[in-house]
């Protein structure tokens, strides 16, 4: 298996220099970078991609909280281990997917068993797609299982599919089929005419009819249905090209 690759963002250079010593001991994860603050910590996940951050809650700039929500807008397969040396912010980082949540003065028992467990959801993630990522391929369906049924739903009749607590619920003309599998995991089973447009949603870009922004958003319709789907401002630029590039093909 790769290597799982990681950047931490911490303010406080003693405990940065103690994740880093514990994490170089594992020949299994490398750490990539490191970074002082929220701000900092958003551009190093663009521009790196890391399978996982340890974030400090309390950066300065922006508070790794704040950080992670608009990393995982463009990023959504990271996973996230929350630092702090408080715990009334556990119930928000579990809201948010975080794998775990460490507590200070850091421990190396504690970091290991989070380690543990991102190894444990990465190579499931990685295995799954690499098995029915193959599958898909020969037979241009998607295979999503629920509550025992497997179903199989051609790409032609996906109009998008949207993340709604714990469920991915996918959108055709005349059903919607429910998977607990993560969107990182469906988009990398799809083809070129999907598009991850915001941490929540993957759209078929064939069936787009209209796009509207709203606040801090972009609303996605669609022929054939009346649901819509949200864009982020991060995505917007590259959906525009993603259209485009359909239309010209």
């Amino acid at each position: 298996m790769d290597p799982i690759t990681i950047i931490i963002a911490e303010d406080d250079e003693a405990s940065e220099e103690i994740l880093s010593l514990f994490i170089d001991q594992l020949e299994e994860f490398i750490v990539l970078d490191t970074a002082r603050s929220g701000d900092e910590l958003v551009e190093k996940v663009m521009n790196r991609k890391p399978d996982l951050v340890f974030a400090d809650i309390n950066l300065p700039q922006m508070n790794g909280m704040e950080a992670v929500k608009k990393s995982l807008t463009f990023h959504s397969d990271l996973k996230v281990v929350f630092i702090t040396g408080y715990d009334q912010y556990a119930v928000e980082a579990f809201e948010i997917a975080a794998v775990d949540y460490i507590v200070k003065p850091i421990e190396k028992f504690r970091v290991y068993q989070a380690l543990e467990k991102v190894k444990k959801e990465i190579v499931y993630m990685r295995t799954t797609i690499e098995s029915t990522s193959s599958m898909n391929k020969m037979d241009s369906r998607l295979s999503v299982k629920f509550k025992g049924i497997v179903s199989y739903i051609s790409f032609e009749d996906i109009i998008f599919i949207e993340k709604n607590g714990k469920k991915s619920i996918i959108y055709t003309e005349f059903e919607q089929y429910e998977t607990y599998e993560n969107l990182s995991v469906i988009v990398k089973q799809l083809d070129e005419r999907f598009f991850p447009c915001h941490r929540s949603y993957i759209i078929n870009v064939d069936y787009i009819s209209q796009i509207k922004p709203k606040n801090e958003t972009y609303l996605v319709y669609f022929n054939k249905i009346d649901h819509y789907a949200h864009a982020s401002k991060l995505k917007i630029k590259d959906l525009f090209s993603k259209i485009n590039s359909s239309m010209e093909t």
